[in-house]
């Protein structure tokens, strides 16, 4: 093994004209020999010291800073695959580091154990065939509890996309697999599948949520975005699902159904599942639930009216008598109950909140639940 020490490197400000595809303050590695014979070599520690890397995306939205995307060679039909690098990092620490993607800068800082990355240039087909795996991931977010991840990922780097032909992410219990192209390094967008499940007790300590217990949600479907919007739909299944806060208790709830979530919409259909020992169906659709203002009071000297619910009504006129407002987000939530059993809704209320003490009562029943509302959901009208 060798130490490479630490070295000073310029900085952008220093450089006369456009800030470099790469470079750092400082570096400072560790190396390890891996074979001798083959002269392969890896490192066991690298440290960069606010390292940037800028992509340079010219109008037609392509990187035009990126070697070998410029090369103009006549390429005989058997030339072979020109192996751009391989590397083997066993704890790689990124401190202060930026991504300059054209003329956009995000913040990157991380530590990263166990990297190996592989790319291959082909002349014939323009472009990196790339493999790149990564150990584990310790990441530590504002707020949230510590934890950590690994993944690995198949991909082609062109002049003007990226595909990924797999991805493979793994935190704890939860999974994520997915494939796409990226396009338009100016306006970047992505399209891809993915298949995701995540383990919602896990997920609940990170985000520092007790009242989730417990539960499994699968997510699988497609979608594509961009920096100014998104589109993904899909279908989604709950199981298992239980919990607990000072109202009330659930468990072993779950359902199915299908989504599609935009910038502006969220709406779940088809909606089926079981809770309480009974089942239900439904379907829900919020308006600006991303993004969302708050509504204008009603008119000095004018009542506000309110939105009437009524269960002889479809879902549809239902949704169409919320108020809208440009902005202002707007839910409609209708579920229709079946069997549930009273017992386990007793059991269900039964907590500190509002103790039920000995009263145990049996049977069960089936009706309707709407729910509309303007602003905000706690502000939501809900009839039974």
């Amino acid at each position: 093994h060798r130490d490479l020490h630490s070295f000073p490197t310029r900085r952008s400000s220093d450089l006369p004209g456009d800030v470099p595809l790469a470079h750092a303050d400082s570096l400072l590695a560790q190396v390890k020999v891996i074979s001798l014979l083959r002269t392969e070599f890896g490192f066991n520690t690298v440290v960069l010291e606010h390292p940037v890397v800028h992509i340079s995306i010219g109008p037609d939205g392509s990187a035009t800073n990126i070697p070998g995307f410029r090369v103009q060679l006549p390429v005989p039909v058997n030339t072979r695959v020109e192996q751009l690098f391989a590397l083997s990092i066993d704890h790689l620490s990124v401190r202060n580091g930026e991504l300059l993607w054209g003329d956009k800068k995000v913040p990157v800082d991380f530590a990263v154990h166990g990297t190996n990355l592989q790319m291959d240039y082909s002349f014939l087909r323009g472009r990196y065939d790339s493999h790149l795996t990564v150990g584990k991931v310790d990441t530590s977010l504002e707020d949230y509890r510590p934890f950590s991840w690994k993944t690995s990922a198949d991909f082609s780097l062109g002049n003007t996309f990226i595909d990924i032909q797999s991805l493979n992410l793994n935190a704890g219990r939860s999974t994520l697999k997915g494939s796409g192209r990226i396009t338009d390094f100016r306006n970047p967008r992505l399209v891809g599948n993915y298949d995701a499940q995540i383990d919602l007790e896990e997920a609940a300590a990170i985000v520092r949520r007790r009242e989730l217990r417990q539960g499994v949600a699968q997510l699988k479907g497609s979608g594509e975005c961009s920096l100014d919007d998104f589109t993904i739909s899909g279908t989604a299944v709950l199981r298992d699902l239980g919990w607990q806060d000072e109202q009330f208790v659930v468990q072993k709830a779950g359902f199915t159904g299908d989504y599609s979530v935009t910038d502006q919409q969220f709406k779940l259909s088809k909606l089926q599942g079981r809770i309480l020992g009974g089942s239900f169906t439904g379907d829900a659709l919020v308006e600006n639930w991303l993004h969302s203002i708050s509504p204008q009071p009603p008119a000095k000297g004018k009542r506000e009216e309110l939105a009437v619910i009524s269960a002889a009504h479809s879902s549809a006129k239902k949704s169409e008598k919320v108020k809208k407002e440009p902005g202002v987000q707007t839910g409609a939530v209708h579920i229709r109950l079946r069997d549930v059993s009273v017992g386990e809704t007793a059991g269900a209320l039964d907590v500190r909140a509002h103790p039920l003490g000995k009263f145990r009562p049996v049977g069960s029943t089936s009706g309707n639940v709407d729910a509309l509302w303007r602003g905000s959901p706690k502000d939501a009208d809900i009839a039974f």
